[in-house]
């Protein structure tokens, strides 16, 4: 096994190598260590620890910091494609992400508006707009933007859960408007009693999965510690999203830019055929951002069976469903070349951990299918492939396609 076969294999089971003193130490779940994983940690350790002081390394220098305040900034790759995107018809509403909770107890509605509204000033993506300079789209960040909590009541409504979906539907296809902004919209619904729904809207512009559990999480925080009757406190963020974009700029323009477009260079991806498959309605002419999202579940044993499977093969279940759809896909087409496309949350440094903003990137994967390998051979070949993809998750997918 590789050293990045073995980390894969560990994280897998939840044990996390670490560098100690210049020894190695794995912390977590290590009663689940197999005796072959075991022997093969022991075997290649001498190579993990160098893997491990070199990652290291490359943390302390891969750092960050702040540019100087300007009147506007660019715009990173995966912005600029938001806002290329939001221009059609119908793409703005196309790339809101939306959700909500429940919330069950009595809420302080003031309390809740002033819980965001110190989450709005720590972070300077939820005060950007975005405007035109010179033929070029720009990113605008304010002092302040207008922002409220929006409140409603359900209660004597003849279907609660059915007014309520009529809300969330209203919500997550409000328009944004990119150059006036707030590009972020929360309601409040009473639902009757003490149970409540927190409703939330937010332009992917700004924003990404990631930025959504950060959100929640702080403001919840922030609530909490208001409620208790505690001042709120936050801690100054190191760095902001027009610090990112001004980094990965450079980054591109280094050395990193210049592996990373080798790398795709290699790949050929110009010579795979679209993905054709046996719809039941004809493809439209146009782009209409329509669609749906459906999904399966696993039976817990069906869970154990492929977690069985992943861990014998000394992969990851990323790699395993990447597999099996990928053959699926293959039975179902009859095409040999695929390209999957994969989100990456795009925070390969640390400072990025804490901040709300669009990092996620997308990465096209490969595979070439073949009757004669056998399948055990194949899932080897897309994990050492996953693991090479991974390493170029910074390169933004429009670059790629430029490639």
């Amino acid at each position: 096994m590789s050293t990045l076969e073995i980390i894969a294999s560990l994280r897998e089971i939840g044990v996390v190598p670490r560098l100690q003193d210049g020894n190695l130490k794995l912390v977590g779940k290590t009663a689940a260590l197999s005796a072959e994983l075991l022997a093969a940690v022991r075997d290649g350790k001498a190579k993990l620890l160098a893997f491990l002081e070199e990652s290291q390394a490359d943390t302390r220098q891969e750092q960050i910091t702040p540019i100087t305040q300007q009147a506007h900034y660019p715009l990173t790759p995966s912005q600029r494609r938001m806002w290329v995107l939001s221009q059609f018809d119908g793409g703005n509403q196309a790339y809101n992400i939306g959700n909500g909770f429940y919330l069950q107890g009595e809420v302080n509605a003031t309390v809740l508006e002033e819980a965001f509204r110190v989450c709005i000033a720590k972070h300077e993506s939820l005060r950007t707009t975005f405007a035109e300079v010179a033929v070029e789209p720009v990113q605008v960040v304010h002092d302040e933007l207008p922002f409220a909590l929006e409140q409603t009541t359900l209660v004597g409504s003849a279907d609660v859960k059915a007014a309520l979906r009529q809300e969330y539907s209203a919500l997550y296809h409000h328009q944004f408007n990119l150059e006036q902004g707030p590009l972020m919209q929360v309601k409040l619904i009473h639902l009757g009693g003490e149970s409540h729904a927190l409703l939330f809207n937010m332009h992917h512009i700004i924003s990404d999965g990631w930025s959504v559990g950060l959100l929640v999480q702080e403001v919840m925080g922030y609530y909490r510690e208001k409620c208790l009757g505690n001042s709120i406190t936050t801690q100054a963020l190191s760095i902001q999203y027009k610090d990112y974009a001004a980094w990965l700029a450079e980054k591109f323009d280094g050395s990193f830019g210049q592996k990373a477009k080798a790398y795709w260079q290699g790949k050929q991806l110009e010579g795979v055929e679209p993905l054709v498959l046996p719809y039941d309605r004809p493809r439209p002419q146009q782009t209409t951002f329509a669609g749906a999202s459906t999904r399966m579940y696993l039976s817990p044993s069906q869970k154990e069976a492929l977690d069985q499977l992943a861990r014998q093969q000394h992969t990851t279940l990323f790699n395993l469903y990447r597999a099996l759809l990928s053959l699926t896909l293959h039975k179902v087409s009859g095409q040999d070349q695929l390209i999957l496309g994969t989100p990456i949350a795009g925070r390969s440094v640390m400072q990025l951990h804490d901040q709300i903003g669009l990092y996620v990137n997308t990465l096209p994967l490969y595979s070439q299918i073949t009757s004669a390998t056998p399948f055990t051979a194949y899932l080897k070949e897309l994990s050492r492939d996953s693991l090479d993809t991974f390493n170029y998750q910074d390169y933004p997918l429009d670059r790629i396609i430029e490639v």
